[in-house]
């Protein structure tokens, strides 16, 4: 099953390999909060370009998603960085137009773990030119906000990943690159899915990295924190990586839509007759078994 296949308008029955909470675990989801922590409260990325971006280039995208009211003003008391206050569905956002690229005392992109990107895309990301600094502030106090800001921050900045010369997108939440390709796929899987309670664009906000604890191999997630959530770490899993990667973020999915809470000592089944056990630790949830 494609990782987005269950999103297809026609729905088909899940198969044994769809993940399967235990019985008290669903229970105990029903009744549980969506999460033991807050949402981060503030959102931001950078979008980076092989050319410098103008405020009027922003006004047309966000005029393009969200109408004529999108933009509120634009500031343009920095004769070379003008800021942009934006409406986004009654959202406010800020957008600073930076003509440099991203300075490497503040962030090296080369040192980045997380990414989708080829090598070529790698390339492309490391010389851009300039960026936007696309914000909103204090807007995301419960799961249901942080999931509506990420989506307007998703569709304007798909928007103008349109251009030819976008480079990509830096989630700084979640450390995670993305290119310019990659972002334009999902962008729009979500505008196809904007009325679908049950999606999330979790490639573009959760990062997946390939590391060792203890000299275990480990497949964790990036990005969950962003949400309320612990992180979700496979150790020292037997599946084939594409196939843990789809269950993180289906994982993912299913936590930041309200659908599922994942906690110390559930169990989990993958596959029928295969438990596995979720153990917390340092604001990780391991994922312990035969998995």
């Amino acid at each position: 099953m494609k990782l987005f296949d269950r999103f297809s308008k026609k729905r088909s029955s899940q198969s044994s390999q769809t993940l399967e909470t235990s019985q008290t675990s669903k229970e105990s989801h029903e009744k549980a909060p969506n999460s033991n922590r807050n949402p981060e409260r503030d959102t931001f990325g950078l979008l980076l370009f092989a050319g410098v971006i103008s405020a009027e280039v922003v006004a047309e995208a966000a005029g393009n998603v969200f109408g004529a009211g999108a933009v509120r003003s634009i500031d343009r008391s920095s004769p070379v960085a003008p800021a942009l206050l934006l409406d986004l569905d009654h959202v406010e956002f800020w957008c600073s137009c930076m003509p440099m690229p991203q300075p490497k005392e503040v962030c090296d992109f080369t040192q980045i773990q997380g990414g989708l990107f080829s090598e070529q895309e790698r390339e492309e990301i490391l010389n851009h030119k300039s960026f936007l600094v696309l914000s909103q502030q204090g807007g995301s106090g419960t799961l249901e906000d942080k999931r509506r800001v990420c989506c307007l921050f998703t569709r304007l900045a798909g928007e103008l990943m349109k251009r030819e010369d976008a480079a990509g997108v830096y989630i700084n939440g979640a450390g995670l690159m993305i290119s310019r390709q990659v972002y334009l796929k999902y962008a729009a899987v979500l505008e196809q899915n904007l009325k679908d309670p049950e999606y999330f664009p979790a490639p573009l906000w959760i990062g997946i990295v390939h590391a060792y604890s203890k000299e275990t191999p480990v497949i964790t997630t990036m990005g969950l924190h962003q949400f309320g959530f612990p992180e979700l770490c496979f150790s020292n899993p037997v599946s084939q990586w594409p196939e843990i990667h789809q269950r993180l973020y289906l994982m993912s999915i299913f936590q930041i839509t309200g659908k599922e809470l994942y906690k110390n000592m559930d169990t989990i089944e993958f596959t029928k007759g295969n438990l596995s056990v979720f153990k917390e630790q340092e604001g990780v949830l391991y994922i312990i078994g035969d998995n």
